[in-house]
């Protein structure tokens, strides 16, 4: 889900030695660090949830039949250029775009015409921080304060559902988002004192 750490998590996982896409969306506030996905991969799963007639900030799953449709093959090759596109023959890479659990059964199908075998890594946060992070987010982006916490935590219901029952005949891991931050921070002897 969107702001549960997905992009510190996946900057881990290329420091650790998965390579990065070739073409990484800009960083920007909320994400000064970077967001370390492809640029492509976001406009093109908002073209693909639009075509299914729903939005990434919409709780209806949209047209259920889309999968088997003329539309959805050509996205699949779409889909198959960004991989090919960004990752090239990396042996080891790392893709992240928290709309990736919506479409998890397209990105596997897409990976195995690749004969590339996936891993999935889902990042985990406190529900209620996601859903506070994302109205922060939208009232700075916007200054519109119409977005209210409860549409978060349903949109961090939506996706990390998703996410868990796409992703349950492929290898994968859990990773708690609080955790991965304390691993970071400096421990504390109990002696140091702090002048501020």
């Amino acid at each position: 889900m969107h702001r549960s750490g997905t992009s510190a998590l996946t900057r881990l996982l290329n420091l650790l030695g998965a390579s990065l896409p070739a073409d990484l969306y800009p960083a920007g506030p909320g994400n000064e660090l970077g967001h370390w996905e492809p640029a492509d991969s976001g406009p093109l799963h908002d073209a693909m949830l639009a075509s299914m007639g729903t939005h990434w900030v919409s709780m209806a799953p949209g047209n259920e039949d889309w999968v088997r449709s003329p539309t959805a093959a050509h996205f699949r090759g779409r889909l198959r250029e960004l991989i090919v596109k960004q990752f090239d023959d990396a042996p080891l890479f790392v893709v992240k775009d928290p709309r990736i659990s919506l479409f998890l059964p397209m990105w596997t199908d897409v990976l195995s015409e690749l004969n590339i075998d996936p891993r999935i890594v889902m990042a985990f946060r406190n529900p209620l921080e996601v859903a506070q992070s994302l109205a922060h987010r939208h009232r700075s982006s916007t200054q519109d304060d119409a977005w209210h916490v409860d549409r978060g935590g349903l949109l961090w219901l939506r996706y990390v559902t998703a996410g868990e029952r796409n992703s349950r005949n492929i290898p994968r891991a859990f990773c708690s988002i609080r955790r991965l931050w304390r691993i970071g921070e400096r421990p504390q002897s109990g002696w140091e004192t702090s002048s501020a």
